[in-house]
């Protein structure tokens, strides 16, 4: 069983801006990354931080070896 769980604070700035916040998965040593938890559009835990927490064992049932990117 795969769980990452993390305290976000995403904030968006600006109306009509293409802000996001990503957390992506790889199994291929960062060369090819897939989008696991997009946040767009408002606040996510902003000004108080919130827990996410994700069940990725699905997604890396079979590697064993993985990254995983917060990305914004």
């Amino acid at each position: 069983r795969i769980l990452l769980q993390f305290d976000n604070q995403f904030r968006w700035w600006e109306e009509g801006d293409d802000e996001k916040g990503d957390v992506d998965v790889s199994t291929t040593g960062g060369t090819t990354w897939a989008n696991a938890l997009r946040m767009q559009g408002d606040d996510d835990g902003y000004p108080t931080p919130n827990v996410k927490s994700l069940n990725l064992t699905s997604r890396l049932a079979g590697p064993g070896l993985f990254r995983i990117r917060f990305h914004y």
